[in-house]
């Protein structure tokens, strides 16, 4: 499961949860939008926190589970005549 999933399930915001696993809101912010992974000792304390709902299974998984993957205007084009 996705930690947004998670919050969003269970009505905790990213400041609550931040003070729960006790790291900053902009920290659970980043996470959660794909700008960083969690570290090994903050995924295994949100694993703890969220009783298994996120694993580290799944960020291994997901890698970067929100991030955009393609942006539109980043590809360039090889052209041969």
């Amino acid at each position: 499961m996705h930690l947004k999933e998670f919050l969003d399930m269970n009505h905790i915001s990213y400041s609550g949860f931040a003070s729960i696993i006790k790291t900053s809101k902009f920290t659970i912010h980043e996470i959660i939008h794909g700008k960083r992974l969690p570290k090994m000792e903050l995924a295994i304390e949100i694993e703890k926190k969220t009783m298994g709902k996120v694993t580290l299974y799944d960020w291994k998984l997901n890698e970067n589970p929100y991030k955009n993957k393609s942006k539109k205007g980043n590809k360039k084009k090889n052209k041969r005549d």
